[in-house]
């Protein structure tokens, strides 16, 4: 029992093999090893964005195969960045002067960031599935609203 793992008492076993139908079979006690610990378990019911940082990289180090905690790596440094994009994304629709009122800046505002909410959401889930690399989900964006920040400030009337 040495390197980890599981000691199950009166558990049920089931196969899934696809040339027997074997029924389940009834265990007394049983050690498997396993890497895996309980509270690899209970993170796994919870919210994986709820991780903190520390916890990510551990989980990452354990698990190099997966994409969902290489995402969650570098969403954790791209998500406090999004408060700043957000903000470079809305203020020049409300700096600007033309006809159109402010409130109408601030709709435009909202309706860029709400844009932005869906970008990120869609990037992300691309990249926990595997469609997209992780690190390109979570800087994509990142990248995209820094862009068109830049452009929406430079044609800000000065």
């Amino acid at each position: 029992e040495a390197g980890g793992g599981w000691r199950l008492q009166s558990g049920w076993r089931e196969r899934r093999r696809l040339d027997t139908n074997e029924p389940p079979k009834r265990l007394t006690a049983t050690f498997f090893h396993t890497d895996v610990n309980p509270a690899d378990l209970l993170a796994e019911h919870g919210e994986p964005f709820d991780l903190s940082y520390r916890e990510v990289l551990e989980r990452a180090a354990r698990y190099p195969q997966s994409a969902n905690f290489r995402l969650l790596r570098h969403y954790h440094v791209t998500k406090p960045l999004s408060v700043l994009l957000l903000v470079v994304l809305g203020v020049p629709f409300v700096l600007r002067r033309r006809a159109r009122s402010n409130f109408a800046g601030l709709g435009m505002a909202i309706l860029l960031c709400v844009a932005y909410l869906i970008v990120d959401m869609t990037a992300r889930h691309l990249g926990a599935t595997g469609y997209l690399s992780p690190v390109l989900a979570a800087w994509l964006p990142a990248i995209l609203a820094g862009s068109f920040g830049v452009v929406l400030f430079d044609a800000v009337d000065s």
